[in-house]
């Protein structure tokens, strides 16, 4: 599902959702205790509201399109799990303990590439 500059509705994430979590039809129909709404659409309307306090933006009723900023909390956090997966290897941690100007070499060139792919920087969320 490609979101950048693109709205989504509310129903459509919740048919991918369940989809990508093969929920079954007993699991996507199961009420909550009230017996008004489906428990998994509840929880991913929950969870929309949550991320609507900066990271994502409505565009019209029912609809919605990741801002900016949850553009870039989404790539710090898959900037530090791709880190701590890759730490596990030797030859990262030799990368790792270069010295900073060759370091910042190829942090450009990533720059560089993720720029020609996408607008995102990410110079800020690298420290050296």
């Amino acid at each position: 599902m490609h979101l950048i500059n693109r709205s989504i509705s509310y129903r459509d994430t919740i048919e991918f959702l369940a989809n990508k979590y093969n929920l079954s039809e007993d699991e996507r129909k199961e009420l909550l205790p009230s017996g008004r709404m489906p428990i998994f659409d509840n929880r991913v309307s929950w969870t929309l509201f949550y991320l609507n306090a900066g990271l994502l933006e409505g565009t019209k009723r029912g609809f919605y399109r990741i801002t900016q900023e949850g553009l870039e909390v989404t790539l710090k956090i898959l900037l530090k799990l791709i880190q701590n997966i890759l730490n596990v290897f030797q030859n990262f941690k030799n990368l790792c303990s270069l010295k900073t100007r060759r370091k910042k070499r190829l942090v450009l060139l990533l720059h560089s590439h993720l720029r020609n792919h996408s607008n995102m920087d990410i110079r800020g969320f690298v420290r050296f």
